[in-house]
């Protein structure tokens, strides 16, 4: 297996997703445990570019009342 450099593709992220949650009734033993970690990280990875673009936001809005 290679590690890629390129940034991932929303495609990408999805692919992973799908893969992950084909293990999920089955979230014992290895390949569960790690399906449960990439689903986590997944989500983890959604909140934090929520919370990136609400500051990027307050930014911005500061930015405009100079």
């Amino acid at each position: 297996m290679t590690t890629s450099t390129k940034p991932l593709t929303a495609d990408d992220l999805t692919r992973m997703e799908h893969r992950a949650r084909r293990f999920q009734g089955a979230w014992t033993g290895t390949s569960g445990t790690l399906a449960a970690d990439v689903i986590r990280l997944l989500e983890e990875r959604r909140r934090l570019l929520v919370e990136l673009a609400k500051a990027e936001e307050r930014v911005t809005y500061w930015q405009g009342r100079d």
